[in-house]
C-alpha cells in the first residue's frame, strides 16, 4: 500500500513539476520572441485599419479622410512633449478643440505637478483602427507609437498608447469636443 501510495504521489510531483517547465517555457519564449524593434529613421508613420464602412452611409469619401487627417494631426500636435516648452503642445492644439475643452485642457496642465521622467516625447506611428458614429458625433479610435527620449534625444523607451477621439461640427468647422488616452504598454530600449 505505501509502494502503491509513493508511486502516485511520484507521478503528481512530475505532472507539477512539468507543468510548471511547459508553463515557464512558453512565457520565456513569448517574452524574448516578440521583441518590438524600434523605427529607426525619424518618420512618421499614419496608417487607417479601419476595415469596415459601418456608419458612413451619407458621409463621403473626402469628408471622412478630412476626419482622419484632424485626428491625425491633432494626436501629433496634442501628444509630442518638449520639457523646455511644456505647453505648447496645448496650445498648437488650440485650433483643434473646442474652446471649453481647449481651456479645461489648459486648467488640468496647469495644476498637473508631476515632473515626467523624460524631456521629450515624439510621436513616431499613429494607426486608426475604429470609427464610429453616434448623433452628431465622430469617434476615431487610434493607436499612437512614441518615443520617450532624455535631454539629449537618446531613446529611453517606447510608449503605445489609445486615442479615443470625438469630432463635432463647430460653426461648420471639425472640432474636438473630447478625447480618452489609455496605456497600452511601454518598452525600455536597452
Amino acid at each position: 500500500m505505501k509502494d502503491d501510495n509513493f508511486k502516485i504521489q511520484k507521478k503528481i510531483y512530475f505532472l507539477i513539476v512539468s507543468v510548471f517547465l511547459i508553463a515557464g517555457t512558453i512565457f520565456i519564449f513569448n517574452k524574448f520572441h516578440n521583441v518590438h524593434k524600434p523605427n529607426e529613421d525619424n518618420t512618421l508613420i499614419l496608417k487607417d485599419s479601419i476595415k469596415s464602412n459601418h456608419n458612413l452611409v451619407d458621409f463621403d469619401d473626402k469628408e471622412q479622410e478630412n476626419l482622419k487627417n484632424i485626428v491625425k494631426e491633432f494626436i501629433n500636435t496634442y501628444y509630442s512633449y518638449d520639457k523646455t516648452n511644456m505647453q505648447i503642445n496645448i496650445t498648437d492644439s488650440q485650433k483643434y478643440l473646442t474652446e471649453d475643452f481647449y481651456k479645461e485642457l489648459l486648467s488640468v496642465d496647469d495644476e498637473n505637478t508631476k515632473v515626467p521622467t523624460y524631456s521629450y516625447r515624439k510621436v513616431k506611428n499613429i494607426e486608426i483602427t475604429n470609427f464610429e458614429k453616434e448623433d452628431e458625433i465622430f469617434r476615431y479610435t487610434a493607436l499612437v507609437e512614441c518615443d520617450l527620449l532624455d535631454k539629449n534625444n537618446n531613446k529611453i523607451s517606447n510608449l503605445r498608447v489609445e486615442f479615443c477621439i470625438d469630432l463635432t461640427k463647430v460653426n461648420d468647422t471639425w472640432k474636438i469636443p473630447y478625447f480618452t488616452l489609455i496605456g497600452k504598454g511601454i518598452q525600455k530600449y536597452e
